[in-house]
């Protein structure tokens, strides 16, 4: 008996000890307080000296010739982009880009690509020039170059360049593409 009562002596001996690191470990953590870690009072702070900076000008909106060039590239790479795992995506994407007549020319394109083999076309448009713009008659024709590149089943690319017309009119406001037409690669 008197060896059962040295072990349990022991063990409550033990148990106590730990129980209590747990107490003085939790009371040292308390007693921190955590604001003081994220301060940055004592942190050194960077301060620019150079007056001869004035602050950049920018312009209220964007200029006519800058928004007819980027809807003309962003619809460019949109509509020449395609792939068979994605029928008719890119001309969805279309829609609010085009005016009523390009998106009933759209919606009418007969989409049967062969599902067998995967295909794909991507279109990235590399520069834009605008050929012709007239702000008070709200027309405008814009030539973008583009780079293609064609991937099949096996991922062998074939990369080209191609232009792209791209007629642009404004509808109440908004320039929207009317035309697109592929040129010659």
């Amino acid at each position: 008996m008197d060896s059962k009562k040295k072990k349990i002596i022991w063990l409550i001996i033990i148990v106590l000890i730990i129980i209590g690191l747990i107490i003085l470990i939790m009371t040292m953590f308390r007693s921190r307080p955590l604001d003081d870690i994220y301060t940055t009072d004592n942190q050194p702070r960077f301060t620019a000296e150079s007056p001869e900076l004035e602050p950049v000008n920018i312009p209220e909106a964007a200029s006519v010739e800058f928004t007819v060039e980027n809807l003309s590239r962003n619809f460019a790479d949109r509509f020449g982009s395609w792939s068979t795992d994605n029928q008719g995506q890119n001309l969805l994407e279309l829609m609010s880009l085009s005016t009523n007549s390009l998106q009933n020319y759209l919606e009418s394109i007969e989409l049967n690509y062969q599902n067998e083999e995967f295909f794909g076309v991507t279109t990235r448009a590399i520069s834009t020039q605008i050929v012709s713009l007239d702000e008070s008659a709200g027309i405008g024709e814009v030539l973008v170059q583009t780079q293609r590149t064609t991937t099949n089943d096996d991922l062998n690319q074939h990369t080209y360049y191609q232009n792209i017309s791209i007629s642009v009119i404004e509808v109440d406001g908004k320039w929207l593409v009317n035309e697109a037409e592929w040129q010659e690669a």
